[in-house]
This record gives C-alpha cells, structure tokens and sequence, in this order.
C-alpha cells in the first residue's frame, strides 16, 4: 500500500477521498495528465466540428447583416473557440516529453478558457431568451472529460461561474430573470464540479487498485524469486552433499562409499596400497605434512593409473585403485607403476622433503557385487600384508597367484 499522510481539510470534509504519499500524488498527477492529454487530442475534431456547425447556423445571418447581437456574439465566440481548440491541439503535442506540473497547468487553462468562452455564448443565449445550454453542455463535458485536482477543479469552477454571472448580467437587463438563470448557472456548475470529482475519485481508485495490484505481482516476483535461490541453493548444498558423501574432502580421492557404488559392478582389478610408516610422518612431521603427503599421493596415483582407472580412499593412509585391467601381467606392471611413482620423488613439505613409499597388494575382482570386492579386497589385504612382512615398498606376493599356481599343479598331476 502506498505510504500514508496525515489528512488535509479537504480529506477530512469527504472521507473517502484518499490519502496519498507525496511520489503516490506524482505518479497519479502523471497518470491523470497524460490520460487528458491523450482525452483532449481524441475530442478536438469532435468539438472543432460541434463549433463550426454552431457558427453556420448564425453565418448566413451575419453575412446578410440580418443578425442580431447575440447571434453576431455566438458566432464570434464559437469561431474564437474553435481557433483556441486548434491552438491548444498543436501546443498539447510539444507536450510529451514536458513536466507534469506543464501538462497539469495545460489542462488546467484549457478547462478555463474553455469555461470562459462557454459563459459569453450562453450569456448571449439568455440575453436572446433562451437558456445557458451551452455552459452547461461544456460544465458537465468538462467534468466528465478533464480530471483536475481538486483546487485546480475548485478554481475553475469559481471563475466559470464568476464569468457566467457577468456575462448574463451583461446581456440581461431584467434583474429577476438574471437571478432565476445565474441560480441555474450555480445548479450547473455544481452538478459538473460533482462530475469531475467523482472522475476523479474513480480515476484515484483505479490508479490505488493498479498500485495495490503491482505491489502484489512484485512481492510474488519476490516470493518467486526468493524460492528458486532457496531451490539453487539446495541443490547446490544437495550437490556438496552428494560430493562429500562420495569424495574425500582432503584428497578428491572416491570414498568409501563410492568405491563400493563403482566397485561391486567394476570388471577387473583392485590394488591396494598402504603407505609405509605414515604415523611416523603424522607424528615426526606434523599432521599438516601427513595431509600434504596424502594430497600427494592421491595425485600421483591418479596421473600414474590408467585413464579409466578409479582412486578412492579405503580409510587412513590406505587406498585402494580399481584398474580395468584382467590378465595377471598388466595388473602387476600397473601395480609396480604405481609403487614407483610414489618413491620416485620425495614429497615437499614445510619441514623439507619426505621420501615416502608404499606396500601393495592386488587381486582380480571375480564376479559382481558387494561379496565379489570384499573378497577380493581380503585377497589384495593378505598380499599387502606379505609384503609389510617383507620389508615394505614392494608388491606383495598375491594369494591368487598361489591358489592359480596350485590349481594348475593339481591339474598337471591329475594328467
């Protein structure tokens, strides 16, 4: 809702005249003015036209000099009138790009001038007998076509009726008669000030509705808006989430859980690799060179494994690398690879280079499942282990080695 104010005299006289903040009343100003603006150039062939045929009936009267005083004044003051219209006309469009307060006070002298004119040619028409039809056609088109603010309205109401009364006691001598018309004068401009001002109050309701009705398209905008990054942002936490579940925040190497999500269904074969005395690095270095030397080497097995290879995390300094690799040869040449490039270059960190190496062991993954990786990751332990025994940085001698070397023993011997 627009911002409130406290109400003037005129607000508390009629109480359903609205209040308006002060850029309210600016914007309503600027509404109204351009809709009488675009009102006054829609009626100028209308009235133009209304005005010529009034000044033909009286022409052929004045041209013969057969006229009299009040038909000569109709006809001068509609030929006036019409030229003042067009005047008007071609002045309202240098407008558009003018002030409102301009527009306002354009509106606002037409209305006048056009109040004035209408008082001579229907103070002539009393004076000839007749009755102030055209002040009142222009009182109530004038309330029903140009919407003024209400002292502007006030204004032009007073000095129409003002002009009215002097022009009636200007062409009617007989004072009752002058009293009886200026009475229904007032009556008149009473009943098309009436007009205006409820065309105007329903133009200042329209334009509240309007108001009313984009604040609550913009805080739907807003509600909108606020939504869809509340739902980026959850996606983008459902994202982190999901990352973290499945990656290592230290290293980038696949988790736990990930390995076992890619592992169950992976053809080939699983390294697994332990580093060599890490809690002496932990303990001796520090924990900031035990995480660079685990950065390290995830990166290492990463550029050193086949492409689509998987590096995840086991836990601790363990990690395991899945290899799309089956025959026994290339799996141990990966392996070595991958012992190698970890003891090849010492590992740089705040406390100077660390030469750290690794234990391996390895096992084809048979079959698929769950059941299939944690057997073969028994199988890769006891070959990792082998190899602690033995003295560390080395592969250790598979089990699966034993059982195909035993299996083709007991075959040969069957033969």
């Amino acid at each position: 809702m627009p911002e409130q104010q406290p109400k003037t005299l005129i607000q508390r006289l009629f109480p359903y005249f609205p209040v308006l903040s002060a850029a309210a009343q600016q914007r309503l100003a600027h509404q109204i003015t351009d809709t009488n603006l675009l009102r006054f150039r829609r009626l100028v062939p209308v009235m133009i036209t209304a005005h010529l045929l009034t000044v033909s009936i009286y022409l052929p009267s004045v041209l013969r000099d057969t006229a009299t005083l009040g038909q000569r004044t109709q006809a001068v003051v509609h030929t006036v009138l019409c030229g003042l219209i067009l005047a008007a006309w071609l002045f309202a469009r240098r407008l558009q790009q003018a002030s409102v307060s301009a527009k306002s006070m354009f509106c606002f002298m037409t209305t006048v001038g056009y109040l004035l004119g209408a008082s001579v040619a229907s103070g002539s028409d009393v004076g000839a007998g007749n009755s102030p039809v055209t002040y009142m056609l222009v009182s109530f088109s004038s309330g029903l076509v140009v919407l003024l603010p209400t002292t502007q309205s006030v204004v032009a109401a007073l000095i129409g009726v003002s002009a009215m009364v002097a022009a009636i006691g200007h062409f009617v001598p007989e004072m009752d008669r002058a009293m009886s018309v200026s009475a229904d004068v007032l009556g008149f401009c009473v009943v098309g000030w009436g007009i205006g001002r409820i065309r105007y109050l329903q133009e200042m309701q329209s334009f509240l509705l309007t108001q009313q009705l984009s604040e609550r398209q913009a805080e739907l905008a807003e509600a909108f808006s606020q939504q869809r990054r509340a739902l980026a942002q959850l996606e983008r936490a459902k994202v982190e989430l999901e990352r973290l579940v499945e990656y290592d925040g230290l290293t980038g190497a696949a988790s736990r859980r990930k390995l076992f999500s890619v592992g169950q269904n992976w053809q080939g074969a699983l390294v697994l690799i332990d580093i060599d005395f890490f809690k002496n690095v932990n303990d001796i270095h520090g924990h900031d060179a035990g995480d660079l030397v685990l950065i390290e080497l995830v990166r290492r097995l990463s550029a050193a494994a086949p492409s689509d290879s998987c590096v995840a995390r086991l836990g601790g300094e363990e990690f395991v690398v899945l290899l799309p690799l089956t025959e026994i040869s290339p799996v141990h040449a990966a392996a070595e690879a991958l012992r190698e490039v970890v003891a090849a270059t010492p590992i740089a960190t705040a406390r100077g280079p660390l030469e750290v190496t690794v234990s391996i062991g390895w096992a084809p993954i048979e079959g698929q499942g769950v059941p299939a990786l944690e057997a073969a990751l028994l199988v890769a332990d006891e070959g990792l282990y082998s190899a602690k025994r033995a003295g560390r940085n080395r592969i250790g001698p598979s089990p699966y080695l034993r059982q195909r070397r035993a299996s083709a023993s007991y075959k040969a011997e069957a033969t």
